[in-house]
């Protein structure tokens, strides 16, 4: 988890901008995240729903139960 935070930066509620890629593997498999790019929440990628993910993080310290952070 302490990637997180050198990953992303918080743009606004649902809104994150990415600075270093990351995977994460889901219920439905790996979803990569690239550099440069704001991951807003509702945008699916894969079916999985990065900042929504990441404002949950950010609320409680956690990701989502089906989320984990690939080393």
């Amino acid at each position: 988890m302490q990637r997180l935070p050198q990953a992303f930066t918080r743009v606004r509620e649902g809104e994150w901008f990415c600075i270093a890629p990351l995977m994460f593997e889901t219920r439905r498999g790996r979803v990569g995240v690239t550099p440069a790019v704001t991951y807003r929440r509702g945008k699916l990628i894969l079916g999985f729903d990065v900042a929504d993910a990441l404002d949950t993080w950010h609320a409680t310290g956690k990701l989502p139960p089906d989320v984990v952070l690939m080393p």
